[in-house]
């Protein structure tokens, strides 16, 4: 049968209206579908930045341990570490003219001591012999070096208190015309050492002296005066 125009019209206005509740039920799905993932994505934001100071917090607490680590290293390294001292020196001047050579052979003997708990590996260092003739008021230890060596390379032993010898030769005539008229013989020089367990550490004794040479005689042993004591 022939559709009436009411009917036509009220069929219009149900499909408009369907068409309406739809298109709200669609806003409102966005709006809750928009809501939900600004939810998601606060929470997630959220548990990111827990996880990031949960991260500062294990990076801070690992470089805290690695600290502690390495002061026990270091503490534990200086307490067993060597540590040479020298506490005094012994000079004596040989003639060697009797064997044809125009020379004063100089013997020293430096009074070391390990106070350290391990032994010790020296290296090759440097000793010097300077002579003044001017007397100890006005002597300089930069006055006429006259010799000069390398320190040997010795094992001290632990808590070694003795002799390390260092040896070189001089001019005759300018030790002994230096020495008749009372002058100073300066003894200085560094010893580089390590631990024989760590010789990759390397640590310096220096040592400085001075002998008075009054009354010189070839062959005896001189007095001497204490001197600097810089070790590290």
């Amino acid at each position: 049968p022939p559709i009436s125009q009411s009917s036509a019209s009220e069929y219009t206005q149900a499909k408009d209206h369907r068409d309406l509740q739809a298109q709200e039920w669609m806003a409102w799905s966005s709006f809750w579908m928009l809501v939900v993932t600004s939810a998601g994505v606060y929470f997630v934001a959220r548990t990111l930045k827990a996880t990031e100071r949960a991260l500062n917090q294990t990076s801070a607490a690992t470089k805290a341990a690695e600290d502690a680590v390495k002061i026990t290293e270091k503490f534990a390294y200086f307490q067993t570490r060597p540590f040479l001292n020298h506490h005094g020196v012994s000079l004596t001047v040989m003639d060697a003219r009797k064997y044809g050579e125009n020379e004063a052979v100089l013997m020293i003997d430096l009074k070391l001591k390990n106070t350290g708990k391990t032994p010790a590996n020296t290296k090759f260092g440097r000793a010097y012999v300077a002579v003044s003739p001017r007397g100890i008021e006005e002597a300089d230890a930069s006055d006429y070096v006259v010799a000069s060596f390398f320190t040997p390379r010795l094992q001290v032993a632990a808590e070694f208190d003795g002799i390390f010898p260092i040896r070189m030769t001089a001019d005759w005539n300018v030790i002994s015309s230096a020495l008749e008229e009372d002058g100073v013989i300066w003894i200085r020089g560094s010893i580089p050492y390590s631990p024989i367990f760590a010789a990759d550490q390397t640590h310096a004794m220096d040592f400085s002296y001075f002998v008075i040479a009054r009354g010189f005689k070839a062959g005896v042993e001189f007095d001497t005066t204490a001197g600097k004591n810089e070790a590290t």
